[in-house]
């Protein structure tokens, strides 16, 4: 391979001429917001994931922030959730004017952890957010087991609530489409699960997101009992339209048709649809979905192999090589350094940059912003702070070159002074 400095961007969205051309069709429909496009890619999702009900939204953080609302969260509740996370997950939880509730991370890799998660439920937690960074899949069943432990002792604040009889294990899964759960790809022992389709997300709509809950009464996601079961599921997907629209009883298609103009706003909502638009996008992508993943996956082990243990903590160690019941999505590579602090890991990082490389860091923990300081102390968190101290996230995208794989190893090997 060449010696010379080759620029290597940190993300690139994967948009092909198919793509281009559906969106184009969709312009050129006389149809642009949501509609037929956006039903169509809800049914691609529900049978990619598995589960009779997705709900299609402008954002995973709306899907969160619908789905804590329609389950009726709101002030007097608590929400736990991961410290090591974007500030979408906890925003969602301080809209709905819950109290947020923040707990560490596992001493080995960036979950949440579910011992901290046991230690802090209480009479008054409603649900808990985990985050499956990278697209890692968290511990669901021992974090199912933690909220299993209240049956007989909650209550319920609505009829969702009450069929659920433990607090909603909602799943921040924005990084984690097409990762594999137990086997399955709709996280196993969660109750419903967010999305995003960002533009750097692993399947991109430009802006969106989606919430998806498997049927209920499965055994895979809200325990709303056999004979209610269909009735319950129906109206929870049905509020959570009703929230991301307003209010509104009718969608903008409907009232178009012929003589169908009069609707009813029956609650105070938002606006938060997506756009057939953006859906045209995601067609194309989860068309080709399979395919992309395995190139992340081919770029995750090659890294794996040309950057030694001795030095680098690998996020997916143990995943790569032994694909079975819990695969990654591989959206980012957290990769830790051994012996980092803050100071050697943004000199790397300055280093990287001056090569032609971006990296980046995944994630900020919340108690270092402005917004979340005052209320959480970040000693309070020393496996978070540890893992944010010595992380990078490397440049990951189906569109990288092989040659710029190579140059991202070379130029990290050659800056510890491995070569």
């Amino acid at each position: 391979m060449s010696t010379d400095k080759i620029v290597v961007p940190f993300n690139r969205p994967d948009i092909d001429e198919a793509d281009i051309a559906r969106v184009v069709a969709t312009l050129r429909s006389g149809w642009i917001t949501t509609g037929p496009v956006v039903r169509e890619f809800e049914a691609g999702l529900r049978e990619y994931l598995a589960v009779p009900h997705v709900v299609c939204l402008n954002s995973a953080t709306a899907a969160m922030e619908m789905a804590l609302l329609a389950l009726g969260v709101g002030p007097g509740d608590e929400v736990v959730t991961t410290v090591y996370t974007y500030a979408a997950t906890a925003n969602v939880v301080r809209h709905t004017g819950a109290r947020l509730v923040l707990v560490d991370i596992g001493p080995q890799g960036f979950s949440i952890d579910p011992v901290a998660v046991a230690a802090v439920l209480g009479e008054r937690t409603k649900a808990v957010i985990p985050v499956d960074i990278a697209g890692i899949p968290c511990n669901y069943p021992a974090i199912r087991a933690a909220v299993d432990a209240l049956k007989g002792k909650f209550v319920a604040s609505n009829e969702y609530q009450e069929c659920l009889g433990t607090p909603a294990i909602l799943a921040d899964a924005a990084h984690a489409f097409g990762a594999r759960f137990g086997g399955r790809r709709f996280p196993a022992g969660a109750d419903m699960a967010a999305y995003s389709f960002h533009a750097v997300k692993n399947l991109t709509t430009a802006e969106g997101g989606a919430l998806a809950f498997a049927d209920l009464g499965s055994g895979q996601g809200l325990n709303f009992g056999e004979q209610s079961s269909g009735r319950l599921s129906e109206a929870f997907e049905r509020r959570v339209r009703l929230l991301a629209l307003h209010g509104q009883s009718k969608d903008a298609l409907a009232k178009m048709a012929a003589g169908s103009w009069e609707y009813d706003i029956e609650i105070s909502g938002y606006k938060h649809n997506m756009t057939d638009l953006q859906a045209a996008l995601g067609i194309g992508q989860l068309a080709r979905y399979g395919a992309r993943l395995e190139r992340r996956r081919a770029i995750c082990r090659r890294y794996q192999e040309g950057l030694p243990e001795s030095l680098w903590i690998h996020p997916f160690a143990g995943y790569l090589d032994k694909p079975g019941a819990d695969e990654p999505a591989c959206h980012i590579y957290p990769l830790r350094m051994r012996g980092y602090d803050v100071e050697k890991r943004n000199a790397l990082i300055a280093s990287l940059a001056v090569e032609g490389v971006a990296a980046n860091v995944h994630f900020k923990p919340l108690p270092l912003f402005t917004a979340f300081r005052d209320e959480f102390d970040i000693m309070q968190y020393p496996n978070a702070w540890a893992a944010w101290s010595s992380e990078i996230t490397l440049p990951l995208y189906p569109g990288m070159t092989d040659e710029q794989v190579e140059y991202v190893i070379m130029s990290l090997r050659k800056i510890v002074g491995l070569d």
